[in-house]
């Protein structure tokens, strides 16, 4: 039976989203090739894929070939020239080329003029877990989007003067800041009074400046 696809893997990649193409330099900050920017996150869940070429992934006994119809986010497609991670049933990330960098989109498309290409899966990956969280691609997107929706929050608040609504966005992201350091439900709701006491104090705090 195969194991379950590597969802794990697609999260921990994209902290490496902003890396610039270099064969050369693929293994310093802010550079990565195709097959160094997978290692690079393998090394995140600490599983170490040495060299980490296209040839590794392509033989690697850790990893199994998989039909098109199995593939799940964490598996890759691969062939001896470009690699990518896939993150839905046609979707993928990858580093591509100098003039593209990391990119996201089809995986025909980011796979395109490479050659015939296989898909693989890492054997036992479904148990690896990353930042606390496991499961369906969405949970770790949904945690790659925080920063973006922080920002959001934080525009809103500077444009508002219902302070009260502002002490309760900040009473949910400490309730958010918990979570994400995975502790567990008991203990976040005993401080579920803290949190709201944070929120009202807050808006006590800026109705007394206004």
């Amino acid at each position: 039976m195969v194991d379950g696809p590597f969802p794990a893997l697609v999260a921990a990649v994209q902290q490496f989203n902003a890396d610039k193409y270099s064969q050369g330099k693929r293994w310093q900050s802010g550079f990565s090739d195709c097959s160094s920017y997978v290692g690079k996150g393998m090394k995140v869940l600490g599983e170490d894929m040495g060299a980490s070429t296209t040839l590794t992934y392509m033989t690697s006994p850790k990893w199994s070939t998989i039909s098109r119809s199995q593939i799940g986010p964490g598996d890759i497609a691969v062939n001896a020239t470009h690699m990518v991670v896939i993150t839905g049933s046609d979707t993928a990330i990858g580093q591509e080329n100098p003039r593209r960098n990391v990119q996201s989109g089809s995986i025909d498309d980011l796979m395109g003029g490479t050659g015939p290409y296989i898909f693989r899966r890492y054997k036992g990956g479904s148990n690896i877990t990353y930042a606390g969280f496991n499961g369906p691609t969405a949970q770790q997107a949904g945690l790659l989007d925080i920063p973006g929706e922080i920002t959001k929050a934080f525009s809103w608040m500077t444009n508002t003067t219902n302070w009260l609504r502002v002490g309760m966005v900040l009473g949910g992201a400490f309730l958010i800041y918990l979570t994400l350091i995975a502790m567990g439900k008991s203990e976040a709701s005993g401080i579920l009074g803290t949190a709201q006491e944070i929120g009202k104090k807050v808006s006590k705090s800026a109705k007394s400046t206004t």
